[in-house]
């Protein structure tokens, strides 16, 4: 069994994420569709960003099993900003790495990644609160 994260312990994971966060001073943070959304949220809240910078970036899945990262083109100007990209569990790191890598085509100074929960991934996120396997079920997703 998996299990399922409360928002109490959701909002713990966000007490022990924000401060990892801090010393880089984000001034952007774009949460993954969907999860990442409701993490993007608070984390800008408790950063103290502007909600405007919040934006959530829907993720498809192909047929051929590729992923596709939709909505940049939303994006205001990144150039010279320092972007955190968030999620709130990754299995293989394929979306945040691939977001990381067009966050910085858009001309972002900086762009690191951060999730609540993480599977072994082939591509580590900067930030990560812990570590399970399976991953468990957030409480948004009952």
């Amino acid at each position: 069994m998996c299990g399922v994260v409360s928002n109490a312990e959701f909002h713990n994971m966000l007490d022990e994420l924000v401060p990892k966060l801090q010393p880089s001073k984000p001034d952007t943070v774009i949460g993954l569709a969907r999860g990442g959304l409701f993490v993007a949220g608070f984390v800008a809240q408790r950063l103290g960003i502007s909600g405007e910078f919040v934006v959530g970036l829907p993720t498809y899945r192909t047929d051929t099993g590729d992923y596709l990262i939709g909505g940049l083109a939303t994006l205001r100007n990144l150039t010279g900003r320092k972007v955190i990209i968030v999620d709130d569990a990754s299995i293989r790191g394929i979306l945040l790495e691939n977001t990381r890598d067009l966050v910085l085509q858009h001309g972002a100074k900086t762009a690191q990644t951060a999730v609540l929960i993480a599977d072994d991934t082939k591509y580590l996120p900067d930030f990560i609160v812990r570590t399970q396997s399976p991953l468990p079920k957030f409480y948004w997703e009952l």
